[in-house]
């Protein structure tokens, strides 16, 4: 906000009353002198209430102005430092939000009293409906910069939830979770950070897509220069993080839920991929799923999984519940597995 706050400081008034003295206890005289009594210390208050007008929007501003959205996106990680940050955010923004009602009431208050006094001098009044008209821009001007802020607080509350979510799932399930690393818009020619002892071969995916859209043969990278530019690749194309995980080769395993209160894992499925073309890493890239004219959507097909054994099978299903719960489904949903060569689950 770069608005300059205005507040009008208004000098006693310079009455010439030595003629009605002279006049002694005058009625006319002593009427005079309490009606321009009274008219000047109304005028005092309201240019004092005007100042306080003034500190409101100031310290609103003032507030608003620590409030920072890093090149307009916000993500949120389990770093305590950016935890840190979300949350002094959030409790900056729900403080600013609170205040502008009491804004918005003192100016409209202030407004009213202009208006209602009739003995300000045009001049005055002039300056001082000019006053309260800047502060009008002003108190129009946060609140829509606020409201912009409690949209993305909305956002970071459900960023939030997942978050929760993910950490809860990691909790329960524990070495299933493959090891993972999120690359945000703006790092990539920078190391990763925050990654977890991971190994290549890696998937390199949009963190916040879906049905498999920024997946392809391209996806799996075996070297640091590939990653590097498969992370260039799906902040330009998606705007999003790249989220980064260690690549299991082997079987995808669907495993479904159906219920609420005691949901149920249904007959597992497996998306057989064992048919891509030579050399191709074993995934469910777009092609797969919805490219009809490709080899690799004509050569892959989904079957009730074969060739597991029951141990493996009530695995695959207690993950899938845990997860369920964890993730606090209800209804229905899917949870995908990778079963590796040595019939494990998760991670190798």
């Amino acid at each position: 906000m770069h608005r300059h706050l205005r507040i009008v400081v208004v000098a006693g008034l310079a009455v010439a009353l030595a003629g009605a003295c002279r006049q002694g206890d005058s009625p006319q005289a002593l009427a005079k002198l309490d009606s321009l009594s009274r008219a000047g210390a109304q005028r005092d208050s309201l240019v004092a209430e005007m100042a306080y007008d003034a500190r409101v929007l100031s310290d609103i501003g003032t507030t608003l102005a620590r409030v920072s959205i890093p090149k307009g996106k916000i993500r949120v990680s389990a770093e305590s430092p950016m935890q840190a940050w979300r949350d002094s955010m959030v409790q900056r923004v729900r403080y600013v939000a609170a205040r502008l009602p009491e804004a918005e009431r003192l100016l409209r208050r202030s407004e009213e009293r202009v208006a209602g006094l009739t003995s300000l001098s045009d001049s005055l009044r002039t300056t001082l409906e000019a006053t309260l008209a800047n502060y009008r821009e002003i108190v129009d001007s946060q609140r829509a910069q606020i409201g912009m802020l409690v949209a993305v607080v909305d956002t970071l509350r459900g960023q939030v939830v997942a978050l929760g979510c993910v950490n809860e799932t990691e909790r329960v399930i524990g070495t299933a979770i493959a090891f993972r690393a999120e690359v945000r818009v703006g790092d990539s020619k920078r190391p990763v950070e925050h990654a977890q002892d991971i190994k290549f071969p890696l998937i390199v995916k949009p963190a916040s897509e879906d049905a498999s859209k920024g997946i392809d043969a391209k996806s799996v990278v075996d070297s640091i220069k590939d990653l590097m530019e498969r992370i260039e690749y799906i902040h330009d194309e998606f705007g999003t993080a790249a989220l980064i995980e260690e690549y299991i080769d082997g079987r995808e395993i669907y495993a479904a839920v159906l219920g609420d209160d005691k949901p149920e894992a249904l007959p597992l499925i497996e998306l057989d991929l064992s048919k891509l073309p030579e050399g191709e890493p074993r995934i469910a890239g777009y092609e797969v799923k919805f490219d009809v004219n490709t080899e690799a959507y004509k050569v892959t097909k989904s079957a009730p999984a074969q060739g597991l054994d029951e141990e493996l099978v009530e695995q695959i299903h207690n993950i899938a519940l845990e997860t369920w719960r964890a993730l606090k489904f209800r209804d229905y949903g899917r949870i995908d597995c990778r079963v590796t060569k040595d019939g494990r689950v998760g991670r190798p």
